[in-house]
């Protein structure tokens, strides 16, 4: 398999890749599979860490609440099924870049 870098893939996974990292180096999965991201990880945070628009990072969003991984209530992010959102994104990336599940 030809290793491939994260920046180069398409939104989703690139935003659903670093919502996944900034929820595990911050430890917020320790705390049970459901929960409330910090106030300071907003749209315009993920949308540097991904290197996208915060308008992609918001459709983005808008698909993994649709699949029921996340919930937006105004301001907040609720991360709904943690482990299911690792799981699906590391089926979903094995076969593009090597996956580090952490």
């Amino acid at each position: 398999m030809e290793s491939t870098s994260i920046l180069s893939l398409k939104p989703t996974y690139k935003v659903a890749y670093f919502l996944y990292m900034i929820c595990y180096r911050l430890d917020l999965h320790q705390s049970g599979n459901s929960f409330t991201l910090p106030s300071y990880v907003t749209l315009t945070l993920i949308a540097s860490f991904s290197r996208s628009k915060k308008f992609t990072v918001s459709h983005v969003f808008q698909e993994l609440e649709e699949r029921g991984y996340l919930e937006k209530k105004g301001r907040k992010i609720i991360i709904r099924d943690f482990a299911r959102f690792k799981t699906d994104l590391a089926n979903s990336l094995s076969e593009k870049i090597t996956f580090i599940a952490m």
